[in-house]
């Protein structure tokens, strides 16, 4: 029967190699595919967030094409700034994530997309000149002088005489087209409510 030292020395020897295997072996390598598989599954949540924006871009693009209404310059800005943010996007996404075929497509896309929507605003390429930048100033002080002081003396003298011919007057003089957008109660049903002004 082997003595106790044969013992403490066999515990010893592979107490030892365990914890060899484990702390050298077997814990990098088991680390180094956790943090691979969290880096995938972090690209994988990135790519699919892109696409989302990319679908609902696609989606109010539609839209637009269906109601036949031209684009505001609002809807053309925004549509300008995601389409540069989804550039950016697409262009950061390394290879596995994304193959070259795949991300030209989206290019061509997004090259069409700013084609067709975002020349319109005509964004300028240097800045207004001085004699433009006076003109425009002058163009707004006229616009808000006969507007608001030329303009407000029969509001002026329409509320002295009465309230109703005061809101007679207002109806006349102001009118008002909005949409009252249900996008955030009912986005899945598209659902919009329209009131005249």
């Amino acid at each position: 029967m082997p003595r106790l030292p044969v013992w403490f020395g066999g515990t010893a020897l592979f107490s030892g190699g365990y914890y060899t295997f484990y702390h050298c072996f077997y814990t990098p390598r088991h680390t180094t595919w956790r943090e691979l598989e969290s880096a995938i599954e972090a690209e994988k949540l990135r790519l699919q967030y892109v696409l989302q924006r990319y679908a609902v871009l696609g989606y109010m693009l539609q839209r637009l094409r269906q109601s036949g209404a031209e684009a505001t310059n609002r809807e053309r800005l925004y549509i300008y700034c995601e389409m540069q943010q989804l550039r950016e996007a697409f262009y950061n996404f390394p290879m596995r994530s994304q193959s070259a075929s795949e991300k030209q497509k989206v290019m061509q896309d997004l090259d069409a997309v700013e084609v067709t929507y975002c020349t319109a605003p005509n964004f300028r390429d240097e800045a207004l000149t001085l004699r433009q930048m006076i003109t425009c100033q002058f163009c707004f002080g006229l616009y808000a002088f006969c507007f608001c002081l030329l303009d407000s003396r029969p509001a002026a003298g329409a509320v002295q005489s009465g309230g109703a011919d005061a809101e007679t007057w207002t109806a006349h003089r102001v009118t008002v087209d909005f949409v009252l957008s249900a996008y955030s109660c009912h986005h899945d049903a598209g659902e919009h409510v329209t009131s005249p002004g």
